[in-house]
């Protein structure tokens, strides 16, 4: 995933030794998806099921992933969407 972008400004000490901790977020973005009939499962390759359409703003991290929509007894239907911030 796409990481926040932290910037700190350290003072070191004299002894030039400094631990610095942050807390890396994930960038994320919002998407929503319907489907007819409804309840497909929305898979997202690497993170697994979004749930059932319809789905509404669901979070998920931005970039460029592939995405299915699978119900019982059609086709699933497989496609890439890039997700923005």
């Amino acid at each position: 995933p796409q990481y926040k972008l932290i910037r700190r400004l350290v003072d070191m000490p004299l002894s030039g030794e400094e631990v610095i901790s942050l807390n890396v977020e994930p960038r994320i973005g919002r998407v929503t998806f319907e489907s007819t009939p409804p309840f497909a499962e929305v898979i997202v390759e690497g993170f697994g099921s979004l749930g059932k359409t319809p789905l509404r703003e669901s979070p998920v991290p931005v970039g460029t992933r592939k995405y299915s929509l699978k119900l019982d007894k059609y086709q699933p239907a497989d496609f890439e969407i890039e997700v923005e911030e």
